[in-house]
């Protein structure tokens, strides 16, 4: 599943019931939107409905905040809670990592490449081994060593640096 620059994503949500595909698709067709993917899921036990929509607008002046006007009339109809992301949206994040490096070169490898629409706000990790790597990279590096009497203060103490940073995502 690799995104092109040109689409948004409508991601939804509301109670289980008739019509919710149709309120989506209906309306990204009536706005001159090409469906490019699509995943939705109904949770039973919750009695909750989930979708995401991945579009690209057909024409050149798409004005979001005027799409997400119109959709939230839509909407409403069916209590659907939504989500409009750019396609230059990056989530701010926050990366756990141990000892080893090959998850963490990984993730790196794909942030420099672009291949993940993410902002890297900090690495955290219980051992000092990987901050050269972060620091090539130019990324605060934070070292909360662990024992079990410590664990409650180092939890806290990434919390802080999630808290900061910003991150929307560990």
């Amino acid at each position: 599943m690799s995104r092109s620059a040109d689409t948004w994503i409508l991601t939804a949500q509301c109670p289980s019931r008739l019509g919710t595909v149709d309120v989506v698709t209906r309306f990204l067709k009536e706005s001159r939107c090409y469906i490019t993917e699509q995943q939705s899921f109904d949770d039973h036990h919750g009695e909750r409905f989930f979708i995401r929509t991945e579009f690209r607008p057909l024409e050149p002046d798409f004005d979001a905040e005027a799409f997400q006007a119109a959709f939230a009339a839509r909407a409403a109809e069916f209590e659907m809670a939504f989500e409009l992301t750019a396609p230059d949206a990056r989530m701010p994040v926050v990366i756990m990592v141990s000892k080893a490096d090959h998850c963490l070169n990984d993730l790196l490898y794909r942030y420099r490449t672009g291949q993940l629409p993410i902002e890297i706000r900090a690495v955290v990790s219980n051992h000092p081994d990987l901050q050269p790597l972060a620091d090539w990279h130019g990324l605060p590096y934070y070292h909360f060593p662990i024992t079990a009497e410590t664990k409650a203060e180092q939890e806290a103490r990434v919390w802080e640096v999630v808290e900061e940073t910003g991150a929307e995502l560990v």
